[in-house]
């Protein structure tokens, strides 16, 4: 259960000493000797069929006797017949009587160096030894006497300065005196230890001390005396030191920032800046505590209980739930267990009996260092089960080491618990545990004492107290004209522009001085700006974009930073906290652990919400939000609001009031970017002023004319498909806006066309947008000759050819060579090379289209004969160079002496067989020839030619 109280287990040390008497003495009263055998003091140990019997008592009434055996040797002869045992023993009696719970039979050397001692049921402080032995064999034993004195609580008294509940701040000293404290008749206080609840312990200061407090928070301060019997006091101080937590001051009303002439109003809420404190308590868990072998040897151990109200008592045992222990034994028989209250009522959980039934998991070998496992055994009013005792042959269980273990569970005490009705629940409660016999030990490691949550009183909560009036809270800056009767209001105005900062203070019933200053921003008003003039058409709509030049810059992105935490450690158990940003939630929890941290981006003008959600503890969950500049925006708990906790907006952004005059076409004249429309030239102001400040108005204008675009007229024409580009908007007249867009159907076209790729084009002019449009149309045919002519053909050299062509109007021929003429449609060509006409055909607009004939030119070579008869018979008279097709030609005849005796360039001037007009006789003759024909081949020739007469 979360009210279940751990202890921090702890041991008082026992102390002892030696001197001198007789086992034959029958009764001894005495603090300071030594018991022998009887054979006494350096005798040779006791005698056979020895009986006797004796008790030891302390001579102080309140002290209890103490055996501490420093030497134990009996004869271990067994004379009886087995399984009849009558070897050497003594039997201890924890009591003035053998009618006295026995501390057990010991032999041997089983008592060698062990300690004896009243347990605390114990009420004479005495012990009684029977010591018997058989008729064979002897031994000796001798045991130191001492006595101690019992615990009498002593009593803690302290006060505080300033009052037993002090009210202070973070920083703050508080004094401190328990000079009032006594201890019981006869002893007297020799330590005082203050416990500061924070940590720190002062054992040095004695009854005097002071203490600064430098955290906020419950503290109860406690005072522990010891007395110079070793005992300390079981009653509780409770000095409760409450100090301050600083104020948020969230929220203090104004506006962000005002404009020259403006007064602005700053009002503060002091009543809702105190943070509440809840004090948690605290659970304390020690390590393990061993149990030793020691006869009669008890071991307490302590759980201080501060959670109740002072004074409150256990009214009905049913609020008592259970008390349970962690615990291993390696033998029930020898046990006695009770629970005591701060006021000193005590239940006996276990006496004894159960024999050898262990407890948890032993470990069987002895010793401090090695424990075995703890398990849980509870006491409870409401079990009906029976106790230890009765369940030590029933409800066991085989352990590890092969013995009998009692299971784990919750059983009836030997003594009804209703002895502890009316007990103090605050103080110190106190658990003991006495191992009556020797030869078994075990380890304690936890326990705890669980009473109903009911019984918890709320936790210790306090919120400083903050006036309303003008001693607890005032304004302090420039430029106030105004304050409220209760200092919480004021009212400023400034002349000029610029930051003045104002502060708030509050001083709290705790006496804490806190403040927070504001910074007011005085703008000089927003510039404005309506936009650019502009033109539309008839009946369009045009989109008004009004503009503030000056805006504040936003704020920079900060990150913010989630601080959860859970004060017992086990986490929120099923709390969480949703932080909505702009309408968009995220969920924060914590599934275990004692902290976490989150953070988050804000933007200016970020709207950002938190909600509480409630969990199973919130009485251990705090959280605070805190910003990139480590300022506490926003913090709760213990015990946090649940639902919405906390609204607001991120950096500074300012909102404006916008009018448009004239409203006539407007669709909204109360918005920074309507839309207008109208059917004439007009001038709108836009007026701009931060909302909630009318005096910083600011207008502008901005003038929308009237301007219907024109796209010029429709129109036809015809072209030639041929030429440079066409320029479109040529054939749209002179009443035309240019800007527009020109399409080909759907496509996109320049305002340049290539006329090539004409043949019949429609082309569509637009300018302006849906509601202010115009359009014109062009439509083109392309116009070109389509000639047709003689066919490409061949010929002779110098054989002449008629040529013509058609399609057209007029003609033009190149080149023009071999040509009769050049600008008819037939013409004549005597070529002396393959050449290609060239015909230009014209139609009626001049549109131009071209056409070719190719002549190839075919040659016949060249012939000179070898002979020729010039006797005027008219046949073969002359000789001539035979062919056609030369343009050039160099012909020379030698006589056979080399004389040149004929030299013609002319193919139809031959030679006639004489020389400066005589004839030459016959013979051979030797010609050259050098000759270059129309297509620009040379020729070269040479031989002999026969002259005949």
């Amino acid at each position: 259960m979360r009210h279940a109280l751990i202890i921090l287990l702890l041991i008082f040390p026992w102390q002892f000493k030696a001197q001198d008497f007789s086992i034959t003495d029958g009764d001894i009263a005495t603090c300071l000797g030594t018991l022998f055998d009887s054979g006494g003091t350096g005798g040779t140990g006791y005698s056979n069929n020895e009986s006797y019997t004796v008790t030891i008592c302390p001579d102080n009434a309140n002290d209890v006797i103490t055996l501490d055996f420093i030497n134990f040797a009996l004869d271990n002869t067994n004379t009886a017949i087995p399984p009849a045992n009558n070897i050497d023993n003594i039997i201890i009696y924890d009591g003035d009587n053998t009618g006295a719970t026995t501390l057990g039979t010991y032999t041997g050397n089983q008592l060698q160096g062990t300690i004896v001692t009243c347990t605390s049921l114990n009420t004479t402080g005495c012990i009684t030894l029977v010591f018997t032995s058989n008729d064979v064999g002897t031994g000796v034993f001798a045991a130191s006497i001492t006595c101690a004195t019992p615990c009498q609580r002593p009593f803690a008294q302290a006060i505080s300065n300033p009052d037993t509940i002090a009210k202070i701040c973070i920083g703050e000293s508080v004094s401190f005196d328990g000079s009032s404290s006594y201890a019981q008749t006869g002893f007297n206080i020799v330590d005082y230890h203050w416990d500061f609840d924070d940590g720190t312990i002062d054992s040095l200061s004695g009854a005097n001390t002071s203490y600064t407090f430098n955290d906020p928070g419950v503290f109860n301060v406690q005072l522990r005396v010891i007395d110079d019997n070793g005992c300390i006091n079981s009653n509780l101080t409770d000095l409760s030191i409450w100090v301050a937590p600083p104020p948020v001051f969230n929220p203090i009303e104004y506006d962000t920032s005002m404009c020259i002439g403006e007064t602005v109003t700053m009002t503060a809420h002091p009543e809702q800046y105190s943070q509440t404190w809840t004090a948690v308590p605290n659970g304390n868990l020690g390590g393990p505590q061993y149990v030793p072998d020691q006869v009669g040897q008890c071991f307490t151990t302590t759980l201080d209980f501060t959670a109740f109200t002072p004074g409150q008592t256990l009214g009905n045992i049913n609020d008592f739930l259970d008390v349970c222990v962690n615990f291993e034994h390696s033998f029930m028989g020898d046990l006695v267990i009770s629970l005591t209250c701060p006021t000193g009522q005590n239940v006996v959980l276990h006496q004894q009996g159960g024999g050898g039934t262990n407890l948890g998991d032993p470990d069987q070998m002895d010793g401090a260092q090695f424990p075995g496992v703890g398990w849980d055994y509870c006491w409870s009013p409401a079990a009906s089960n029976g106790t230890w005792v009765d369940n030590s042959t029933t409800n066991t269980v085989v352990n590890s080491s092969g013995s009998t273990s009692l299971i784990p569970g919750t059983y009836e005490s030997i003594n009804p618990m209703n002895a502890l009705v009316g007990c103090d629940l605050n103080g110190t409660w106190e658990i003991e545990f006495c191992d009556l016999w020797g030869a078994d030990d075990g380890f304690v490691f936890s326990w705890g004492i669980n009473f109903d949550p009911s019984l918890f009183p709320p936790l210790t909560s306090f919120t400083p107290s903050i006036g309303t009036d003008q001693d607890s809270s005032s304004w302090n800056g420039p430029n106030i004209i105004n304050t409220s009767s209760d200092g919480n209001e004021i009212i400023v105005a400034h002349t000029a522009p610029g930051s003045y900062d104002y502060t708030f203070s509050i001083t709290s019933d705790h006496g804490c001085v806190s403040d927070t200053t504001i910074t007011l921003v005085v703008e000089p008003g927003p510039e404005v700006f309506a936009g650019n003039d502009t033109s539309a058409c008839t009946g369009q709509q045009v989109q008004l974009t009004g503009e503030i030049l000056n805006t504040p810059p936003p704020s920079p992105p900060c990150v913010f930073t989630i601080d959860m935490v859970d004060t017992f450690g086990d986490g929120w158990n099923g709390a969480s906290i949703d932080v909505i940003i702009n309408g968009v939630l995220t969920n924060y929890g914590m599934l275990n652990g004692s902290n976490a941290a989150y953070t988050f981006t804000l933007n200016d003008g970020d709207t950002w919400n938190i909600v509480f959600n409630s969990g199973t503890f919130d009485n251990e969950i705090i959280y605070t939000f805190t910003d990139c500049n480590g300022n506490q925006i926003f913090t709760d708990g213990p015990n946090p609001l649940v639902g919405a906790a906390f609204t607001s907006t991120y950096g500074n952004p300012v909102s404006y009031t916008y009018g448009w005059d004239p409203s006539t076409g407007l669709t909204d004249a109360t918005i920074i970017d309507p839309i207008s429309s109208i059917s004439g030239q007009t001038t709108y102001v836009l007026s701009i002023y931060p909302t909630g400040h009318p005096l910083c108005v600011t207008t502008d204008t901005v003038t929308v004319n009237i301007n219907d675009p024109s796209a010029g007229q429709d129109s036809t024409a015809k072209v030639c498909q041929s030429g440079t580009g066409l320029y479109l908007y040529d054939y749209l007249g002179d009443s035309l806006d240019i800007g527009g867009t020109w399409y080909n159907g759907s496509t996109i076209i320049t305002d340049i066309v290539d006329p090539s790729n004409l043949v019949a084009d429609t082309f569509q002019y637009i300018i302006g947008n849906q509601g202010c449009m115009d359009t014109a149309t062009v439509i083109i045919y392309a116009s070109i000759p389509v000639p047709i002519s003689s066919n490409d053909t061949s010929i002779t050299v110098d054989q002449q050819i008629p040529l013509w062509t058609s399609g057209g109007e007029s003609y033009i021929w190149t080149p023009s060579i071999y040509l009769d003429s050049t600008f008819s449609s037939s013409v004549i060509s005597t070529p002396g090379e393959d050449i290609t006409y060239y015909i230009e055909v014209f139609d009626s607009l001049g549109c131009k289209a071209i056409d070719s004939i190719s002549i190839t030119v075919e040659y016949n070579p060249l012939f000179i004969p070898n002979g020729f008869s010039p006797n005027n018979d008219n046949n073969n008279d002359v000789l001539y160079v035979r062919g056609g097709g030369v343009s050039l030609i160099h012909f020379m005849v030698f006589d056979k002496w080399g004389n040149l005796v004929f030299e013609s360039y002319d193919m139809d001037n031959g030679w006639d067989g004489t020389y400066k007009g005589k004839h030459l006789n016959t013979g051979v003759y030797v010609y050259r020839m050098d000759a270059t024909l129309k297509n620009g081949q040379p020729i070269f020739q040479s031989g002999n030619v026969t002259l005949f007469r």
